[in-house]
């Protein structure tokens, strides 16, 4: 329980840190371009590399809090016992095809490891390593899910 928490402080913490740098650096770049008239070379790149963390990196967090946007108007007329059923081969369709992802993104990032930005000068797959990174932790988000709806579906022991 206490990883949990842990890995919920941080993926909380690293969204608010990159998506306020994302918008200092936007700004920024605004700023320059059009008060200055002097374009910050490097905030593009930048302000990409800040936006693809905070998505997937949001994405996990969206996992975890089961905020996104699903259609439910029929799953509600089910039976309790029915609904948690089928949200269960939800979910383990769901890993399948983030393992998937992982695997893909993987296979991605390191493909990337030669591709240089052109301002910054580094690898293009920093920024490709974000889907995998929130993939794995979506799977976590997604496996613990699993996990406590199982629990919840078993009967306690003692009691008839």
């Amino acid at each position: 329980m206490r990883v949990r928490l842990r890995l919920s402080t941080v993926e909380n913490v690293a969204c608010v840190l990159l998506l306020t740098a994302m918008s200092v650096v936007v700004f920024l770049q605004v700023l320059f371009r059009y008060v200055l008239n002097s374009p910050l070379v490097w905030g593009e790149e930048v302000s990409t590399l800040l936006f693809a963390w905070s998505t997937f990196l949001g994405s996990a967090v969206a996992v975890r809090q089961s905020s996104h946007i699903s259609i439910d108007a029929l799953v509600t007329y089910l039976p309790g016992s029915v609904r948690r059923s089928l949200q269960s081969v939800v979910d383990v369709i769901v890993i399948v095809l983030l393992l998937i992802f992982v695997k893909s993104g993987i296979e991605l990032t390191l493909e990337a490891r030669t591709i240089v930005t052109s301002t910054l000068g580094i690898s293009q797959s920093y920024v490709y390593a974000a889907g995998p990174v929130g993939g794995v932790l979506m799977l976590y988000h997604y496996a613990m899910k699993l996990v406590g709806g199982v629990r919840q579906a078993l009967p306690v022991k003692g009691s008839s």
